[in-house]
């Protein structure tokens, strides 16, 4: 991107921002979006694992790919395992994944 570029975007948020919102200092808009730090992530394994292998069970009870190793004993039955096994995988997901501090 230009500087040109960089310097009609900020003049055309801080209209849109002046006409939608009050806004009494533009400068502290602008430092505050300057100063935005990257946020570092990591991944824990141990949920990672086990969220992977839980929506592999998840998406194997919609295909009907489980009923060969195990057998329900109803639809109600499948529509609950499938329930608790997406949620779990969607918990560990949400888990796995670790804001570092510095």
């Amino acid at each position: 991107m230009r500087s040109s570029d960089l310097i009609f975007f900020a003049f055309f948020c801080k209209i849109i921002a002046s006409r939608f919102f009050y806004v009494r200092y533009f400068s502290y808009i602008s430092t505050v979006i300057k100063n935005e730090r990257i946020m570092k992530i990591t991944i824990d394994l141990k949920y990672f694992v086990i969220a992977i292998i839980s929506l592999v069970l998840a998406y194997m009870t919609l295909t009907y790919e489980i009923d060969k190793y195990i057998s329900f004993a109803g639809e109600m039955n499948a529509m609950f395992f499938f329930i608790c096994t997406s949620t779990m995988g969607l918990l560990s997901l949400y888990g796995s994944f670790v804001k570092l501090s510095k």
